[in-house]
């Protein structure tokens, strides 16, 4: 009996066990939008990445500058999105950003965050399995999503406008950047919760819209946005 109890009380107390973050990788080229899971994200061959507050950085980076930084793994980031000049951005889950810095850099010479972001190596594991890394197009890449649910993490991304409003963009922007992931996110996953989310999103959004057209007073732009959802849900349920 104590044995049985003293097994009880080390299992109660047992440190749970941590589960590995998955990654949501977005990616945009000419052929449109691709989001695909990945087991593992590592950049520089490592699995964390250098932090600051935008607010506070030079104009340039060299690698001694770079060690001095704060540095945390990939997975603790709510979402990291690349900025149209280049750099790697993360959400810092108020409403701001925080520039990110490869890891393991080892330039001397000071550069720009964004000629040493062209400099970076980024690869991907979709699965442990996997003998070898596949490489990323930086110039592709969109955003990296931690979260234990890539589904999910595509449903934040097709209907969290706040993931889109990189420095310097409006919210008209950041809305239109957003609308263009739906048919992705919804064809990717096409069923469960994640999917039921991007569908009340997109039904949610035209209602509301329509209501406060049809109450008037409201700019062209509530309509043009409606017709836009109209156009996305089009594309993203054409077979419902």
């Amino acid at each position: 009996m104590g044995r049985i109890s003293h097994c009880l009380l080390l299992a109660l107390f047992a440190p749970a066990a941590v589960q590995a973050s998955e990654f949501l990788v977005a990616r945009h080229n000419a052929s449109g939008w691709t989001l695909e899971d990945a087991e593992s994200v590592q950049i520089n061959g490592k699995d964390k990445v250098r932090s600051t507050a935008l607010s506070a950085t030079p104009q340039t980076w060299d690698a001694k500058t770079i060690s001095h930084l704060a540095n945390g793994p990939l997975g603790t980031f709510s979402a990291i999105l690349r900025a149209p000049d280049g750099t790697l951005l993360a959400a810092n889950g108020s409403g701001g950003w925080q520039l990110l810095l490869p890891d393991n850099e080892k330039s001397k010479t000071a550069q720009s965050a964004a000629d040493i972001w062209k400099n970076a190596s980024i690869t991907i594991r979709k699965d442990r399995k996997d003998k070898a890394s596949a490489t990323l197009n930086l110039a592709e890449l969109y955003a990296i999503l931690p979260g234990q649910d890539a589904s999910l993490s595509a449903a934040r991304l097709a209907t969290d406008i706040s993931l889109h409003k990189l420095p310097g963009m409006d919210d008209s922007a950041a809305f239109q950047q957003m609308l263009g992931i739906i048919p992705a996110a919804a064809k990717s996953y096409s069923s469960g919760p994640a999917a039921e989310k991007i569908r009340e999103y997109v039904r949610g959004s035209m209602a509301s819209r329509l209501e406060k057209w049809n109450a008037g007073d409201a700019p062209i732009t509530v309509l043009e946005e409606c017709l836009a959802l109209s156009k996305i849900s089009e594309a993203a349920y054409a077979n419902r």
